[in-house]
């Protein structure tokens, strides 16, 4: 029998005021309805949506370094890849960005988190290229092509490249680690990352090594197996969660002989 998780709630204090929300996607809807609601570079002005902010951040687990010595106002402003983030004016001039999920859960990434997204970064113009190439080459004369999971026709700006099946991403970062690991007799820290700083949206490698390791792994995978297609976008991120290797809920664990 497949036990239900309970939803976890959210509770978010400011001095008396308290914002309480039944689960965190309540919560996200919340503060997502805030972030669409300002153009870009607007300060929030509103009292309660400023409050809301304010109680938000002191969730973040970075919330000392983020609020730093202290906060004259919040505003919106782009972050990757056409998305919007809130963006923290500090009373000394200074300014940084805070991750609305990270703040709404109260932790932050994992160093496998951040490796992904590292390993995300490093193949990001190799695939821009692909797709740039694929639809010079097999685009009609609107501009589209079809959408391999839907049929639909679909235009560039519509369109992910999508690491397919069993050679999703996430599966590629995860098969990647193991073997760099081990042939490598190291273990991938979080100094061969780059450090955090304020405005830094996305995490790099800064060990070389493992950056050109990875990408060679990726291309000769992906190329060999002919895994990478081109999707809409929301049936990419329909099938998001669903290619992840998982844990069973009572694993067995493999040992040597001793």
């Amino acid at each position: 029998m497949v036990e239900a998780k309970l939803a976890k709630k959210v509770k978010l204090e400011i001095g008396e005021e308290l914002f309480e929300f039944k689960t965190q996607k309540a919560a996200k809807d919340f503060f997502t309805k805030i972030l669409y609601k300002y153009p870009k570079k607007a300060v929030i002005d509103d009292e309660r949506d400023h409050l809301a902010l304010m109680a938000l951040i002191q969730n973040h687990p970075e919330s000392q370094t983020k609020i730093g010595n202290g906060i004259a106002s919040f505003y919106i402003d782009d972050a990757m890849m056409g998305t919007r983030c809130f963006h923290i004016n500090r009373v000394d001039g200074s300014f940084t960005d805070f991750s609305l999920g990270s703040a709404i859960t109260g932790r932050g990434d994992t160093l496998f988190d951040e490796i992904k997204e590292a390993c995300r970064e490093a193949v990001r113009p190799a695939i821009r290229r692909a797709k740039e190439k694929y639809f010079k080459e097999y685009a009609n004369e609107d501009g589209k092509i079809r959408c391999e999971l839907s049929g639909e026709l679909i235009s560039r700006d519509e369109a992910n490249c999508d690491h397919k099946d069993l050679l999703a991403f996430h599966n590629l970062v995860t098969t990647w680690v193991a073997g760099y690991e081990l042939s490598k007799g190291i273990k991938i820290t979080r100094d061969m990352l780059s450090p955090p700083k304020d405005n830094q949206y996305i995490t790099t490698f800064i060990n070389q090594d493992a950056k050109e390791n990875w990408v060679k792994y990726h291309h000769r995978l992906v190329n060999e197996k002919g895994s990478m297609r081109i999707v809409k976008q929301r049936e990419n991120l329909k099938r998001a969660t669903s290619a992840k290797i998982t844990a069973s809920k009572n694993p067995l664990y493999l040992h040597e002989p001793e």
